[in-house]
C-alpha cells in the first residue's frame, strides 16, 4: 500500500505557509497573535543565534518549554539550521531531564528561568555546553548579566536571539532524509530510547493524516492545542498539521489550565480537538462547563489517543460538541498516528479505529512473532508505513528487536475484527502472569470501571512467591460516592476467572498517569512492592 507526499522537510511547510499565506494568523496564545511572517522572522532569528553560539548541522538542541510560542519558533529555527528537535518535559525533576539529556548528547539546552536550580546540575553532568534561558515575562537579561559575567554557558534568550532581521546568512542544506526529531519512548522495555524521527517520517505522517481528516473539512479553522507540543502527538497533529493546514495553533500553556481552555474555545472558536480521555474527562467535570457548554459546539472534530477512551466520556462529550470524537492510535516511533476512527463512516466504540493511508498492519502471534493471527484472536501489532522512525539512537540492539524486515513491532497487543477495524487490549510489558496464566490489564479495568462510582481504574502485575506475578488494582471515586471494596471485590468475581481477580484494590485519590494521559504503572508497582517489605 503506498502513499504519496511531497520530498520535502518540516521547515518547508513554514516557508510555505509564509509565502502563501503571510498574513493570517499562524497561533493565538491568551492575547498574543503571531502571524505567518512573525513566526518565519522568529525561527529565523534562532537559526542565527544558534549558529553564533557555534551549534552546526546534526546538532541537537533540547527544547525543555511548556506550550508557548517560543516552543514553536525555536523548534523551528532548530530545523532550520540544521539541528534536531530534542523535546523534554518541561516539569520533569533534574534527574530526569539529566538523563534524557545524556541518552540524547544534547550539546544546548533552552528552558524556563524557573527550572535555574536544575542548571549546574545539566552542566556538570551532560554534554550541554549551552543553556539558553527564557524568562516570560521578559526580566531576566539583567540578572543573567549580574550573575554570570563573561560566562558564556548561561545566556538568556533576548541575547542568544537578537530581535533583528539577519543578514547575509547561508544556512545548510536539509534534506528530507536528515533526522528531525529525537523522541523518547520507553519502547516494549520501558526504559527511556530516542526514537530518531527523519523529517520525512514526520511530513508523511502530517500529509496521511491530513487527507483522513478531509471529509470533515476543517482546513483552515483553528486547532486548539492543549495536548503538549514537547510529545510528539501534539508536535504532529496540532503545530506541524496546523501548518499544514493554515489552521491558526490556539496554543495552552499547560493542559491542566481547564479555565484557559473554556476561555480559548470561546474566543478562538476551534474546529479540532486533539487531546487525551483524562483531559476531556476533566472538562466534562469542571464547574465552568455550564457556563462555557454552548461555545463547546464550534469543536467539529475530537481526537483521542494516548489512552483507551472509555465510552461514556466519547458518549458525554459527543453531546456536548458540534461533531465527532473518534479515537486513533500511535506511538513516538511512528510520530505519530498511524490509526484512526473514519470521519465520515462507522465509528466504533472501543476501537483505535483504521490504518492511515499507506499504513500496512499485521498482528502476529505473541510467542513466535512470525505467525499471524486470524481476526478475533490477538497478537503483537507490527506497522509498517513511510512514518516509521529510522531507529533509537546510539541503541543498536533495541533498534534491532523494533525493526525486523521493515516491521515495527510495537509491543501493543491488538485485535482485528471482521471490518478491519484495531482493537487495543495491552502492552505486552504490561502482561501479568499469574501461575503462567495471562492476564491483561485493560480486562480487569474494563470491569471495575463497570462499578457504579468508579470513575478510574489501573491494573498491574505485582511479585508473588508462588504465583510469580498477581494482578493490583487502583481505583478512583466519582466526586460524592463511596465505594464499598467487598462489594466491588464481588463484582468482580461475577465477571472475571478467578485467577484474574486483583489480590489488592486501593482506593486512591489521583492515579499516577503521564502528561498525556498513559497510567504509570511502574509507579503503582514500586509503591506495592515497597509496602510488601
Amino acid at each position: 500500500m503506498s502513499f504519496k507526499y511531497p520530498h520535502i522537510t518540516l521547515q518547508d511547510l513554514l516557508t510555505a505557509a509564509q509565502k502563501e499565506s503571510p498574513n493570517l494568523p499562524a497561533l493565538h496564545y491568551r492575547n498574543l497573535t503571531w502571524t505567518y511572517t512573525d513566526l518565519t522572522k522568529k525561527a529565523c532569528v534562532v537559526s542565527t543565534g544558534l549558529r553564533k553560539i557555534g551549534f552546526q548541522k546534526g546538532d541537537r538542541v533540547a527544547l525543555m518549554l511548556p506550550n508557548i510560542p517560543e516552543f514553536v519558533s525555536t523548534y523551528f529555527g532548530i530545523l532550520q539550521m540544521g539541528g534536531i528537535v530534542v523535546a523534554i518535559n518541561p516539569s520533569y525533576t533534574v534527574t530526569e531531564a539529566v538523563q534524557l539529556l545524556r541518552i540524547s548528547g544534547a550539546g544546548c539546552l533552552i528552558a524556563l528561568e524557573a527550572q535555574r536550580s536544575q542548571f549546574q546540575k545539566i552542566l556538570g553532568e551532560t554534554d550541554v555546553k549551552t543553556i539558553v534561558v527564557l524568562s516570560e515575562d521578559g526580566t531576566l537579561d539583567k540578572e543573567i548579566e549580574d550573575r554570570n559575567g563573561t560566562d558564556n554557558e548561561i545566556v538568556s534568550y533576548h541575547d542568544a536571539f537578537l530581535e533583528q532581521t539577519p543578514n547575509h546568512v547561508v544556512f545548510p542544506l536539509v534534506k528530507p532524509e536528515d533526522p528531525a526529531i529525537f523522541q523518547f519512548s520507553g519502547g516494549t522495555t520501558g526504559t527511556p530510547k530516542a526514537a530518531i524521527g527523519l523529517h520525512r517520517n514526520v511530513i508523511a505522517n502530517v500529509y496521511q493524516f491530513r487527507e483522513w481528516l478531509k471529509p470533515a473539512d476543517v482546513e483552515g479553522k483553528p486547532i486548539l492545542t492543549a495536548i503538549p507540543l514537547f510529545h510528539v502527538y501534539g508536535m504532529v497533529l496540532a503545530m506541524a498539521l496546523g501548518l499544514l493546514m493554515r489552521s491558526p495553533i490556539v496554543l495552552i500553556r499547560s493542559a491542566g489550565e481547564l479555565p484557559a481552555i473554556f476561555d480559548a474555545i470561546r474566543q478562538h472558536r476551534p474546529a479540532i480537538f486533539p487531546c487525551v480521555p483524562s483531559l476531556y474527562a476533566g472538562l466534562l467535570r469542571h464547574p465552568l462547563l455550564k457556563d462555557y457548554s454552548a461555545d463547546l459546539k464550534s469543536l467539529q472534530l475530537c481526537i483521542s489517543g494516548s489512552a483507551p477512551l472509555p465510552s461514556s466520556v466519547k458518549e458525554a462529550f459527543e453531546g456536548l460538541i458540534g461533531g465527532y470524537l473518534v479515537e486513533g492510535y500511535g506511538l513516538s516511533e511512528a510520530p505519530t498516528a498511524t490509526h484512526c476512527n473514519p470521519v465520515d463512516g462507522e465509528n466504533k466504540v472501543g476501537s483505535i479505529g483504521l490504518p492511515l493511508p499507506g499504513v500496512e498492519c499485521r498482528l502476529v502471534d505473541l510467542l513466535t512473532q512470525r505467525l499471524d493471527v486470524s481476526p478475533g484472536e490477538q497478537g503483537e501489532l507490527l506497522i509498517r508505513g513511510p512514518q516509521v522512525m529510522a531507529g533509537y539512537h546510539d541503541q543498536p540492539l533495541e533498534t534491532e528487536n523494533a525493526l525486523k524486515d521493515g516491521w515495527l513491532f510495537t509491543g501493543d497487543i491488538a485485535m482485528v475484527d471482521a471490518s478491519g477495524y484495531f482493537y487495543i487490549k495491552g502492552r505486552k510489558k504490561d502482561l501479568i502472569k499469574v501461575g503462567g496464566l495471562q492476564v491483561w490489564p485493560q480486562e480487569i479495568e474494563d470491569v471495575l470501571l463497570s462499578y457504579h462510582g468508579v470513575k478510574e481504574a489501573a491494573v498491574a502485575g505485582i511479585p508473588d512467591e508462588v504465583l510469580g506475578e498477581v494482578p493490583c488494582a487502583w481505583i478512583t471515586s466519582e466526586e460524592g460516592i463511596h465505594l464499598d471494596l467487598i462489594s466491588i471485590m464481588g463484582h468482580c468475581r461475577q465477571n472475571l476467572a478467578r485467577y484474574k481477580l486483583p489480590v489488592k484494590i486501593r482506593i486512591v485519590k489521583k492515579i499516577p498517569r503521564s502528561t498525556v494521559g498513559k497510567v504509570l504503572r511502574r509507579e503503582m508497582i514500586a509503591y506495592e512492592i515497597k509496602n510488601l517489605e
